[in-house]
């Protein structure tokens, strides 16, 4: 998706690890505080990234 077709925007998520040029939208976070809650349980687990999870 191109930046221009996202609904979201600004709120947008990088899906593919290392490739910064693919987005989606996304409704669910809107803030830093957001964010750190849905990745530390990646973090905390140790477990792989997987965009189909959030």
């Amino acid at each position: 998706m191109l930046p221009e077709e996202l609904k979201s925007d600004p709120h947008h998520h990088h899906h593919v690890p290392g490739d910064r040029a693919q987005l989606q939208d996304n409704w669910t976070i809107r803030d830093l505080e957001s964010v750190l809650t849905v990745v530390e349980e990646f973090i905390r687990e140790n477990k792989p990234y997987d965009s189909k999870m959030l």
